[in-house]
């Protein structure tokens, strides 16, 4: 058998209010300081938008369609302005649509250049060689990392955590432990030794706690 308690009605009523605020306390605090490095867009080439506390930087390889889907994703968010763009591509065709308070566009660098930047607790670095160049994100102790062009045959692989790819080869990143991706038929996917492939046809994301991996 079982026993049923019967409450009157308005004593109910505090108790659902309170355990609903509670319930939204608790959500914030768990989401809070939270970093969360996204992809989305286009599976050949798809766009990498990284957010903390309601803060937004772009990784931006090109494409109305791109454009449209970090957008849209942002407006999701409750992020109205994205902090910092970074235009990925060394020779783009057409003008980036996409408003930043701050701009790094990789075709205007010089080979040897690097940059510096902060989203609250993400740490990101450029690197921009003669036909190729690295993007690098640090999250305490996580690494995510992306390549755009063709890397140095003599240069050494880099060690990431997670390789945020795409269609073209990452060979500057050969040596990443995983791989966050749209599509699971980039052709040197299976000869990369990655083990562990994240996956997402409609986007595909990864959740860290700073100091954490």
């Amino acid at each position: 058998g079982y026993y049923a308690a019967k409450l009157p009605l308005r004593r109910l009523l505090p108790v659902a209010a309170g355990l609903l605020c509670f319930s939204w306390f608790l959500g914030v605090r768990l989401s809070s300081d939270l970093i969360k490095i996204a992809m989305l867009g286009n599976s050949r080439s798809p766009a990498v938008v990284a957010t903390q506390n309601g803060h937004a930087a772009v990784l931006f390889r090109g494409g109305a369609y791109n454009s449209r889907a970090v957008e849209a994703y942002l407006q999701d968010a409750g992020i109205g302005k994205i902090d910092l763009l970074i235009d990925l591509r060394l020779e783009p065709e057409t003008a980036c649509a996409l408003e930043a308070n701050t701009v790094c566009r990789l075709s205007e660098c010089e080979a040897g250049e690097h940059h510096f930047f902060s989203l609250g607790d993400l740490q990101i670095e450029t690197k921009v060689y003669s036909d190729s160049a690295t993007v690098m994100l640090f999250g305490g102790r996580f690494f995510a990392g992306t390549a755009i062009g063709t890397p140095d045959k003599d240069a050494a692989p880099l060690d990431v955590d997670v390789l945020l790819g795409a269609s073209s080869p990452p060979g500057a990143f050969s040596a990443a432990k995983s791989a966050l991706c749209l599509s699971q038929n980039y052709s040197w996917l299976d000869s990369s030794g990655i083990k562990t492939v994240y996956y997402g046809e409609q986007g595909a994301a990864v959740w860290l706690r700073p100091g954490k991996r």
